[in-house]
């Protein structure tokens, strides 16, 4: 099966400060062009929050899927800022919840919050749109809607044995230590949580961060640590579930729950595409939907850090009869995804 480069296969879901713009500000190279700036950057600064809101961009997919890697390939565009697992904001005023979250979340207070804290995203990178890239997005399409009534969705979807067995392997290598295993991030687990975090949200970062840092005979106390999507029950899952079996239902509660919602959408709003096949002619596809024109940085990022073709680390890993059970759980989700047709009638169904 097909995956990233190396550099995304080892973490496609760590988070970048998502106050960190994607490319460095170039050094000034006269005078006309440090003018230019000068009135880029206080007409951005002039921008409203709604301004800079239109139209944002959703990757959509569950943990581990690529969506760091679309992300960057669509934020190629010199227009557009991203943003990667911003997680706390989106769970401010709701952080007792799941990732779960239902329309009636999205109060009003909330989603005022939400799209204050975006926009300022744009306007400290000096764009003009937004792009988030959040797995627990994928399972609160609903609740998106409501903060971003006209942002486009577009999700990214991995063959589920590849993707179970590479967040298994995750949960191994990265959900026991506070540190990256990315050398691209600056910013350690902390430093970067601790940017957004609200004081409300202190108690749950230190439980979070004292269960991956317990030894093996604290886990029975302070309770095995969680990573990637967030699901109800997600701590019960936890301790009475085969791993393999946790990771399944994340993979399959993102895929489903996101095809769903996006599938019941009016056309113009949701797109899928399939990291097995993905090249230089879906780029152009999404930017397409996006109503952008295609840069030719964008074509030349998936040139340079995608390998079509290469196995993953994580189906090395896995014992022949772990394998057979997984495909035997991944296979009706799969038959169902490929069924869709997206020129046909929109999806109707139980939606988030």
């Amino acid at each position: 099966m097909p995956t990233i480069s190396q550099e995304y296969e080892r973490d496609f879901s760590v988070v970048r400060d998502p106050l960190e713009p994607l490319t460095k500000p170039q050094p000034v190279s006269s005078t006309d062009e440090y003018k230019r700036n000068l009135k880029e950057a206080a007409r951005m600064m002039a921008c409203s929050d709604d301004e800079l809101m239109r139209r944002p961009i959703i990757v959509v997919g569950a943990g581990r899927s690529g969506m760091n890697f679309l992300g960057d390939a669509i934020a190629q565009h010199p227009r557009l800022a991203v943003a990667h697992e911003p997680r706390l904001i989106w769970k401010a005023g709701n952080n007792r919840v799941s990732d779960a979250l239902r329309p009636h979340h999205a109060r009003p207070e909330v989603i005022a919050d939400i799209r204050s804290r975006f926009a300022t995203v744009v306007r400290k990178a000096g764009k003009e749109r937004y792009i988030d890239v959040t797995p627990g997005n994928s399972v609160r399409l609903g609740f998106v809607n409501q903060v971003f009534p006209d942002c486009h969705f577009v999700h990214f979807i991995r063959d589920g044995v590849d993707n179970v067995l590479s967040m298994r392997r995750f949960y191994g290598v990265v959900a026991r230590t506070l540190r990256s295993n990315t050398p691209k991030l600056r910013d350690s687990y902390v430093a970067r949580r601790a940017k957004e975090m609200r004081p409300k949200q202190v108690p749950l970062m230190a439980l979070e961060a004292v269960r991956r840092l317990a030894p093996h005979w604290m886990l029975p106390y302070v309770g095995p640590p969680v990573a990637g999507v967030r699901l109800p029950a997600m701590s019960a899952m936890r301790r009475e579930m085969d791993l393999l079996d946790v990771c399944f239902m994340q993979w399959r509660s993102s895929v489903e729950w996101a095809c769903q919602f996006g599938r019941s959408l009016p056309p113009g709003r949701y797109m899928e595409c399939r990291i097995e096949t993905f090249c230089e002619d879906d780029v152009r596809r999404i930017y397409d939907f996006l109503g952008l024109e295609v840069t030719p940085d964008a074509l030349e990022f998936v040139r340079k850090n995608f390998e079509p073709g290469r196995i993953g680390p994580a189906m090395q890993d896995c014992f022949p009869e772990e394998l057979e059970r997984l495909k035997a759980m991944i296979a009706p989700t799969m038959r169902w995804i490929e069924s869709y047709d997206p020129n046909n009638a929109t999806e109707t169904g139980n939606v988030r």
